[in-house]
């Protein structure tokens, strides 16, 4: 198993506060937990940061699966 960090840096074992876990979903593998963790992340930047999407706006998903 090889975990990443916010930097970029990525090592077999890591050391992380025990505030900066989170139990996995139900039903979910250990690697579709840490894929659903990242897909979260990805949407929230494309929409957040990049799409300056704000509060009360509305957004129309025009494809999704």
């Amino acid at each position: 198993m090889c975990f990443g960090t916010k930097t970029g840096g990525l090592a077999q074992e890591t050391v992380l506060p025990a505030a900066a876990l989170q139990p996995c979903p139900a039903g979910l593998s250990l690697d579709e937990a840490a894929a659903y963790m990242v897909i979260g992340l990805t949407a929230w930047v494309a929409l957040a940061r990049v799409g300056q999407l704000r509060r009360g706006e509305t957004l129309l998903v025009h494809g999704a699966r």
